[in-house]
């Protein structure tokens, strides 16, 4: 039985991949978008439980795609974690949780984990 279903979005296909592996192999369904522009159509599709995104891709980037995930999207409601090389500030996003790369997959799947069990996952 799948925990949840998690959309990845990243520009690094080896990021991708590593995320849908490790989360896979902890029952997670993960859908996978490689920009911004990809994501919004999966998300205009399909309901997830949990969006992971990168903030610099081309197309359509992250802080955009966060702009929209809120504005136009079924997935309003869904929980965000951003990872990105990009460094946070105070008050820079509101987002679930914020990794920011190089990153310990063991940490951001416990982030997964928590998140989605506060949200009844």
């Amino acid at each position: 039985m799948k925990k949840g279903k998690i959309l990845c979005v990243d520009d690094e296909k080896n990021i991708c991949r590593l995320l849908k592996v490790n989360l896979e192999a902890e029952g997670y369904s993960v859908d996978i978008a490689f920009n911004g522009e990809e994501a919004l159509k999966r998300l205009k599709e399909k309901r997830y439980d949990l969006i992971i995104t990168d903030l610099l891709m081309p197309k359509l980037d992250g802080w955009e795609l966060l702009k929209r995930i809120k504005s136009e999207t079924k997935n309003k409601n869904a929980p965000v974690i951003v990872l990105s090389v990009v460094k946070k500030e105070k008050n820079f996003l509101e987002v679930d949780a914020y990794l920011v790369k190089p990153f310990d997959i063991k940490r951001l799947s416990q982030e997964v984990k928590t998140i989605l069990e506060s949200k009844n996952v």
